[in-house]
């Protein structure tokens, strides 16, 4: 029996062929690495000066989901933090992001967050100027499309063109589309 299975991120291959009762060894294939910066979401709070719009479904008490929410939130979220907790965990920070975590509902997407991230001026040095978002489906991929298309940095024709959705739904040719070289100065931008 033949088994092949093609990973793009790290693994124990050892601990996976023992799973599958491979006896023979695993073919590896060697790829590039890439540059990663982590952000936390106080880094970007931080680095955006990020205002919370208290009438934004991200935001606690605003928008629909707060009227459609119906059971409690998890002890461990920021939402039942309280002031004293969240200056002991976010001391480091400064008062308006300590502020702005106070206000966010944990279970939101702030698409005007990653909006301001994604136009602020985040790169790694000698990197290419590509960002990739992760959110959990197409929904949320066309909120933040939209959100990033708001932003100044993304006004001419060019910069737009390069703010590319990607999920199993699209044809082949708009998923392929991420892995072309946009022109220098345009930040490619993947969610």
């Amino acid at each position: 029996d033949l088994r092949i299975l093609l990973m793009s991120a790290t693994l124990d291959s050892d601990l996976l062929g023992a799973y599958f009762g491979a006896s023979r060894g695993s073919i590896k294939v060697p790829g590039r690495l890439f540059p990663v910066r982590t952000y936390y979401l106080e880094d970007a709070l931080g680095l955006t000066r990020h205002l919370v719009d208290p009438r934004a479904e991200w935001a606690k008490g605003g928008g629909p989901i707060w009227k459609e929410k119906g059971e409690p939130a998890d002890p461990d979220t920021l939402e039942d933090m309280d002031a004293q907790t969240l200056r002991q965990r976010y001391g480091a920070c400064s008062e308006s992001v300590q502020r702005a975590l106070q206000q966010l509902e944990p279970d939101g997407l702030n698409v005007d967050l990653v909006a301001q991230l994604v136009s602020s001026d985040i790169h790694a040095e000698g990197a290419g100027d590509a960002v990739l978002i992760f959110v959990s489906g197409v929904k949320e991929i066309d909120l933040v499309i939209e959100a990033v298309l708001a932003q100044s940095p993304f006004a001419s024709a060019d910069a737009r063109s390069w703010v590319l959705p990607l999920h199993g739904g699209l044809p082949f040719e708009e998923q392929a589309r991420v892995f072309q070289q946009p022109p220098n100065g345009v930040r490619k931008v993947i969610v």
